[in-house]
């Protein structure tokens, strides 16, 4: 749906604003289906919201705290292990699809990481 794709447009535009240069801090999965990942630009932390619920998937900048497991999921710890440190360098959306693509680089040597949304 368009209206679908309009939305993102807005999330990707303020993401590009806020998070562009960012520095990848904490990433936690709360629930089985939602990430929160913690960046830091020079002066504030910023955490974003990944939902990937059926009924309420999105993703979006939020100042929502949420309590965290004490033993992270595989797929979290697999997240840190690529994303913790980098930066982000690109954001973009897939047409005007309901899909966003963050893309990650830690140092010049390595090969980008790229992290796919889709709501």
């Amino acid at each position: 749906m368009i209206f679908d794709g309009l939305i993102m447009s807005a999330a990707a535009n303020e993401m590009r604003r806020n998070l562009l240069g960012a520095r990848v801090d904490k990433i936690y999965q709360p629930f089985g289906l939602k990430l929160t990942m913690t960046v830091r630009q020079p002066g504030k932390n910023i955490k974003i919201l990944i939902s990937a619920e059926p009924k309420t998937a999105r993703v979006h900048i939020t100042q929502a705290e949420y309590e965290n497991p004490y033993n992270p999921p595989p797929f979290c710890k697999l997240l840190r292990k690529h994303l913790i440190s980098s930066r982000i360098i690109q954001i973009d959306q897939v047409g005007l699809d309901r899909i966003l693509r963050i893309t990650f680089l830690r140092s010049p040597e390595e090969t980008p990481k790229v992290l796919v949304v889709e709501t």
